[in-house]
């Protein structure tokens, strides 16, 4: 008489397989997402950290990031970092980065990046902006665009 497994025993141990993979997998993309923004807040300061290192220099804001040097600069969801100096902008509004309550968020420059939808609005509670991660407040916030 041979030994071997049954049917039931096979389907026991493939559904006990699948429960696992159903908790692991939705726990291995938050840990993958919540690095991506660690890694993204962390370029931001480096580049802001290049940006007031120009301004140390010039007494002027760099125009676009391909005065630094970080033109073809990418967040790891492999968009181009975005940058505006708020001293070129003429209306006032428009392009600005604003809070919940259409505030701008800076008065230097804006620095971001547009996450991992790689869409984004200029209004943080916009729902195209809620994944940004953003520089706030001239540099004393940096992280998603939600939390701020």
């Amino acid at each position: 008489m041979s030994r071997g497994f049954s049917l039931i025993e096979l389907m026991i141990v493939l559904a006990i397989m699948a429960i696992i993979v159903a908790f692991a997998i939705p726990a291995y993309e938050d840990y993958v997402d919540s690095s991506n923004i660690a890694v993204a807040k962390a370029d931001l300061v480096k580049v802001s950290q290049a940006i007031e290192q120009y301004y140390l220099k010039t007494s002027s804001f760099p125009n676009s990031l391909t005065d630094i040097g970080f033109d073809t600069y990418q967040d790891p969801w492999g968009n181009n970092y975005r940058y505006l100096n708020i001293s070129t902008v003429t209306t006032g509004v428009g392009p600005l980065r604003k809070d919940r309550n259409l505030n701008p968020v800076n008065s230097d420059y804006d620095l971001y990046s547009v996450g991992k939808d790689g869409v984004t609005s200029s209004n943080f509670s916009a729902q195209r902006a809620l994944d940004d991660i953003v520089r706030a407040n001239n540099g004393k916030y940096i992280g998603l665009a939600s939390d701020y």
